[in-house]
């Protein structure tokens, strides 16, 4: 469900028009940020993580693709997707 039309909608990935440096970077960042989240798919802790240690990953994750929340909090007895929406807004106004 989407928040109100005044609630702006997730950002469009940042798309490089020219090989300048700085471009070359933002390029290279993200490059790097899809590996690294392809890679979490695949990662298999020694110890399993708490749940804590789960949203923690979570919101950064959410943050960095989307951007600030973009729907309405979860119903009463949705617990998870509460906790997760609570993370994801706890870092909320964070720069992707």
């Amino acid at each position: 469900h989407r928040v109100s039309p005044e609630v702006p909608c997730p950002s469009v990935p940042f798309k490089p028009t020219s090989t300048t440096p700085s471009t070359m970077a933002a390029t290279d960042l993200d490059a790097q940020f899809t590996a690294a989240a392809a890679s979490v798919k695949d990662f298999k802790p020694a110890t399993p993580l708490t749940d804590a240690e789960k949203l923690e990953a979570y919101k950064y994750y959410k943050q960095a693709t989307t951007g600030d929340v973009d729907c309405e909090k979860p119903g009463m007895f949705d617990w998870t997707g509460q906790a997760k929406w609570d993370a994801w807004n706890s870092v909320k106004g964070t720069s992707q």
